[in-house]
């Protein structure tokens, strides 16, 4: 026999993550009336997560408009935000524009880049060094 009552979050969300199963086994894994699984799916189907590529690039193609801000999570209280969450899709987004942005010549020096070799000691380096040796050497 089925369950009766509302769904519950899990069941919420198990049926909103498996749009592709089809409705009768979603409703026999979750022991859930047909009508009830499809009513859950007409609800929420404005609620579709845009499909994630691997490249971030793709994601700024396919999306032009839409910037890491608006892809982000938030969760609201009596009509004001209380937290956000970086989702994948906002940080693919992030790094896409980061890939495409313009550089202000201003800020171009800003970052240091290291050096593949570390940096050879100078003269002074060595001769301080050496003072310090052969001091090291004379009070032994």
């Amino acid at each position: 026999m089925a369950k009766k009552g509302r769904l519950s979050k899990v069941e919420t969300f198990y049926i909103l993550n498996n749009r592709e199963l089809p409705v009768a086994q979603v409703a026999q894994e979750l022991d859930r009336n047909v009508q009830t699984i499809e009513k859950c799916l007409e609800d929420n189907s404005e609620v579709v997560q845009p499909v994630v590529e691997e490249s971030p690039s793709a994601i700024a193609e396919v999306y032009p408009k839409l910037n890491a801000g608006v892809a982000m999570g938030r969760k609201f209280r009596r009509g004001k935000p209380v937290s956000t969450v970086m989702t994948p899709s906002a940080s693919m987004l992030g790094d896409a524009y980061k890939e495409t942005a313009p550089k202000h010549p201003m800020h171009s020096n800003a970052i240091h880049k290291p050096l593949d070799q570390p940096p050879q000691p100078s003269q002074e380096d060595t001769i301080e060094q050496q003072v310090k040796q052969q001091l090291r050497e004379q009070s032994k």
